[in-house]
């Protein structure tokens, strides 16, 4: 078996039907807690001593969406996959950590453009490919891996000539 390269850890994509649903019930919760705080006021006023119907709809909906922005963050730490990007001649592979399989192989002449901003990078592939694009960034105990990861990235970039595009990573 080839030996790559250089390999660094990253975090996969989360599959959009499962990010969409996630985010339609997150937002349906919000909704309904809205409402439900709107129906009660007045035994909310009894339990938690504060009158709603004198305070701006504004502050209340920030109040009530913190706890919804605590669960979407738990939610995609709990389901968030992780793999092993490698680097091989030609050709970059995704590897499960968990066994050992790999996801995704693509030639280097499959990658349309780069972008590279610090701790960052953004492969777009061409058409056919089955990630249309992958972000990529590194955790923060993980700056030791990304040093020994660069100097070959750029080789690789260079070698198999892979467009740079200039741009902000989102």
């Amino acid at each position: 078996m080839e030996k790559p390269d250089a390999t660094i850890r990253m975090r996969l994509p989360l599959p959009m039907g499962k990010a969409l649903f996630a985010g339609v019930l997150l937002f349906i919760g919000y909704v309904a807690c809205l409402i439900l705080c709107f129906e009660y006021q007045d035994q909310l006023e009894g339990l938690i001593g504060i009158n709603l119907k004198q305070i701006s709809i504004i502050p209340i909906m920030i109040v009530l969406l913190i706890p919804w922005i605590i669960i979407a963050a738990w939610l995609i730490r709990k389901f968030a996959h992780y793999g092993i990007l490698s680097l091989f001649n030609a050709h970059l592979t995704i590897t499960s950590i968990e066994n050992k399989k790999v996801i995704k192989s693509y030639p280097a002449t499959a990658i349309a453009f780069i972008k590279i901003q610090h701790l960052t990078f953004r492969f777009t592939f061409k058409e056919g490919s089955g990630f249309n694009s992958i972000n990529m960034s590194v955790a923060k105990h993980f700056e030791n891996q990304l040093i020994g990861f660069n100097p070959v990235f750029h080789a690789f970039i260079q070698r198999n000539e892979v467009p740079i595009q200039e741009g902000v990573v989102l």
